[in-house]
């Protein structure tokens, strides 16, 4: 049995099926920026992405599931599955003092919805009419709020937290939503006024 030439096979599979999949999402984020997430359809998404229907409802199931997989590949920036605090947050631990740490959470919380912030505001447009999004939503609050304990976590252990940590997780969590910064963003503020302000916020609030 030529057991080399089969796993050259399965390979050569495993990059066609990731070259279909990632298709399906670049199309179907553009679509759902472009027209919104009740207009697009999965019959649009195939077409743009040049496959079948069938093989869109194949791989994902329904238009909430193609949402939400576009939502992870343009998060993370890929196909891979690698926690968010891999992807940035633990360099944050070398920082030397809360300020610095502070500022670059916030930065980071800024590039999570630069990518992402619009995609969030679809999916709770449409949470009301597909309970699916509405579970997805949750999920994205709960990750954010898990995301702040790891780092608030990170920051006392460096002694620069000056209340209950819990609370001081609930603070940057409420204080880095994508709705926040994104209000933020539609007044006109730069990303360095953004820093400035919520850093100051929550230094003189729960952080030494």
């Amino acid at each position: 049995m030529n057991t080399v030439g089969c796993t050259d096979v399965v390979v050569k599979r495993a990059d066609s099926a990731r070259r279909t999949e990632l298709a399906v999402i670049d199309a179907a984020r553009a679509l759902f920026l472009d027209t919104g997430y009740g207009s697009t359809t999965i019959k649009q998404i195939a077409q743009r992405a040049g496959v079948s229907q069938e093989t869109v409802y194949k791989r994902f199931g329904s238009k909430a599931a193609v949402l939400k997989c576009v939502y992870d590949v343009t998060l993370a920036g890929d196909l891979e599955d690698k926690p968010m605090a891999d992807r940035g947050l633990r360099g944050l631990a070398e920082e030397p003092d809360a300020a610095a740490m502070l500022a670059g959470y916030v930065r980071f919380a800024l590039d999570f919805h630069e990518r992402v912030g619009p995609l969030v505001s679809l999916a709770r447009q449409a949470q009301g009419t597909e309970p699916d999004l509405k579970d997805f939503v949750r999920t994205i609050d709960g990750e954010r709020r898990t995301g702040a304990g790891f780092f608030v976590r990170a920051c006392a252990s460096k002694g620069f937290v000056s209340i209950d940590p819990d609370r001081a997780a609930d603070e940057v969590w409420l204080l880095t939503s994508f709705a926040l910064l994104g209000d933020a963003r539609s007044r006109g503020w730069s990303d360095d006024e953004i820093v400035d302000w919520i850093v100051a916020s929550l230094r003189a609030e729960a952080f030494a």
